[in-house]
């Protein structure tokens, strides 16, 4: 499940986070609809999907804050973060961050420099400029820690985002 925020731009979608459990304690959030648990450290249900209204919350905020949960945004805990990402800005390093880049010009091969300062992995969405249409003909390919690179078969415009 990802959400998106519609901006003037086009649509931002948040990183996927995971999290897992470093407490012997179950940890909860009830808030409105969302009803959400993580198990104590050593059960099979202490890590999982992070919910970006659980992450965002005080509360939650305070467990990460002590050491209580390990947040990435990978499930395997590769790409470990102290800091959540901010939707819409740039922010480099190992705390990871949202880029967005719009192509107004058709290109087949487009360089996007990202500013995220990391040798791992991005993850690259791509909608048309009118935001109609989702596209997943391109391959993309990191051309250095913060430079990925887009092909499309086809000279294209888009908007993309990268995170």
């Amino acid at each position: 499940m990802s959400t998106q925020y519609d901006l003037e731009r086009g649509y931002l979608k948040l990183p996927e986070l995971f999290v897992r459990n470093n407490t012997p304690n179950t940890i909860t959030f009830n808030s409105g609809l969302v009803r959400w648990e993580l198990g104590p450290r050593g059960n099979r249900d202490d890590r999982g999907p992070l919910p970006w209204s659980v992450a965002v919350s005080p509360g939650f905020n305070n467990v990460w804050d002590d050491g209580g949960v390990t947040v990435a945004t990978d499930e395997e805990f590769n790409l470990v973060i102290d800091v959540l990402p901010v939707p819409g800005e740039n922010s480099g390093g190992s705390g990871g961050g949202v880029h967005i880049h719009r192509q107004e010009t058709p290109q087949s091969v487009v360089d996007i420099e990202h500013g995220f300062a990391r040798p791992g992995p991005v993850s690259v969405t791509i909608f048309s400029l009118d935001k109609q249409i989702e596209y997943w003909n391109f391959t993309t390919d990191l051309v250095t820690d913060n430079v990925c690179r887009v092909t499309f078969d086809d000279p294209t415009s888009f908007i993309a985002t990268v995170n």
